[in-house]
């Protein structure tokens, strides 16, 4: 009886102390596939790149994950590729990874995709962009404003944070 009150009273502590030790998951503002990043933000959203594009980057805008860690994972016609590991700088953090497409074979009607997921638990979305024939997917302007369809994003920070670009390729990170 004794053994049975003591474990009903520490399992309710083991919860929480579990609870506690896994961080909160970053709020993602923004994300979206883009063929370059100036200044820090993306010159584009896209949803289909020609075959013939030499890179595609994907730009991520996180809020309230200082010190965590973000993954890109990237997939080629739903087969995993690559993934990223992105280290979080502070709370207003803009960063992106990217993959050269030279070489690869691909052809139109192919697709990348690439799951964002934070800490254990923490899916933060899926996107997705489609190969076309070469010169027939326009860059459309950059109107990203949503982290997934029913999360509308907070207002930017100033832009004197620092921020952190990464290649996929060599998957490493720059500060």
């Amino acid at each position: 009886m004794r053994v049975i009150l003591l474990a009903s009273l520490l399992t309710p502590v083991l919860a929480m102390a579990q609870t506690e030790s896994q961080p909160a998951c970053p709020t993602l503002a923004r994300a979206s596939f883009t063929t370059a990043v100036e200044n820090r933000e993306p010159i584009n959203t896209v949803s289909q790149v020609p075959v013939d594009t030499a890179e595609l980057l994907f730009y991520t805008e996180v809020h309230d994950g200082s010190n965590q860690t973000l993954y890109h994972h990237w997939s080629l016609n739903g087969e995993p590729f690559v993934d990223v590991t992105l280290e979080i700088g502070s709370d207003f953090w803009r960063t992106w990874s990217s993959k050269t497409l030279t070489g690869l074979g691909m052809k139109a009607g192919d697709t990348w995709s690439v799951s964002v997921t934070g800490a254990p638990g923490c899916e933060l979305g899926h996107w997705q962009v489609t190969l076309t024939e070469s010169g027939n997917a326009p860059a459309e302007p950059d109107t990203s404003t949503q982290a997934t369809p029913d999360r509308a994003a907070p207002p930017s920070p100033p832009p004197s944070q620092t921020e952190s670009p990464t290649n996929a390729d060599d998957a490493q990170q720059a500060a």
